[in-house]
């Protein structure tokens, strides 16, 4: 994907310097409208071509294609559970049928259980905000399950050491989860307030820097000018073939010295 990227922004960066120097020369007054239309109209149709293959296979690859696939599918790797999909709200589990179960478990696919690169770009994967001095809803639900005082509905994915997230989630299907009966939210007093219809990852060895952030964000930037400019093929396409179309209708001028 990466050598098609290059391969396809490179060709329009070296297509666009030609037909800007062409499009110089024939309104300089140079008469080379044929050559100017068949370069436009070819190169539009190619650059147009090639970076719309790099679009589609791009946006295959970001919105399928699971971050650290080999590390995070290996058994008994004590962070591989750290790469496990979560809604945007951070929640992993959800309440079913008198059991917690994993939201994105399915028995006959395994990548659908682990982060895709379109993932990163919720900001729940690096850090929540909550008020800890206004202790609003988000702070009780987001604080950590405990059995005495504040109790939230979140859990630090590092408490499932020794298992993979694939294992974890076939445990809470099949009924044999860590968590037991539905959790509630209490605050410092041990009151209830709420119940956890849901459980939240908070792994405790975030990483400090935002490397996936900034993939994301790069990511989506690209994907963005390349459709800017596979437009902008298609516009110097059709240019080409006017401007073609309209050479073959003017008369041939013979100058006479």
């Amino acid at each position: 994907m990466v050598g098609l990227e290059y391969t396809a922004f490179n060709i329009n960066i070296i297509f666009g310097f030609i037909c800007a120097i062409l499009g110089v020369l024939q309104y300089s007054g140079n008469n080379i409208e044929k050559i100017v239309s068949l370069v436009g109209l070819g190169t539009g149709i190619i650059g147009f071509v090639l970076t719309f293959i790099y679009i589609i296979y791009s946006g295959i690859i970001f919105n399928n294609d699971v971050v650290d696939k080999n590390y995070a599918t290996i058994t008994g790797d004590p962070y591989a559970n750290l790469y496990i999909s979560t809604k945007p709200d951070g929640a992993f589990l959800k309440w079913k049928n008198g059991k917690y179960v994993c939201i994105y478990y399915d028995k006959d696919n395994k990548n659908k259980l682990y982060r895709k690169y379109s993932d990163y770009g919720n900001i729940n994967l690096n850090f929540f905000h909550f008020d800890s001095e206004k202790k609003g809803n988000d702070y009780y639900k987001y604080s950590m399950i405990s059995d005495t005082g504040n109790s939230g509905c979140a859990v630090d994915l590092l408490s499932y050491v020794g298992s993979s997230a694939w294992d974890i989630c076939q445990d809470y299907e099949n009924g044999r989860g860590t968590l037991y009966g539905k959790k509630m939210i209490k605050d410092e007093s041990g009151k209830k307030i709420g119940e956890c219809n849901k459980i939240y990852a908070l792994p405790s060895t975030i990483p400090s820097t935002n490397e996936k952030r900034n993939l994301y964000n790069s990511w989506v930037t690209t994907i963005v000018f390349g459709c800017f400019i596979f437009v902008l093929d298609i516009a110097l396409a059709i240019f080409g073939y006017l401007i073609f179309k309209d050479s073959k209708g003017k008369p041939r001028v013979i100058r006479i010295n």
